[in-house]
């Protein structure tokens, strides 16, 4: 996702489906941190939830 958003102006990242407008901006650079993230701690994939963080830390506590 990352060489996918690099490459786009702030308006075209705007044009994505679901592209929260106040989120377009800051978009790249939080891809960038959560793909290094990922390096570092040499996680394969990631789940991300539209629910939102806590939704997502309740659901990662009980799946154990």
């Amino acid at each position: 996702m990352v060489e996918e958003l690099k490459w786009r102006t702030l308006e075209e990242r705007l044009s994505l489906p679901a592209m929260e407008p106040k989120r377009a901006d800051v978009i790249l650079a939080g891809a960038l941190i959560l793909w290094r993230a990922m390096e570092v701690l040499r996680f394969p994939e990631v789940r991300v939830s539209t629910r939102g963080l806590r939704y997502g830390v309740l659901k990662n506590a009980f799946s154990r």
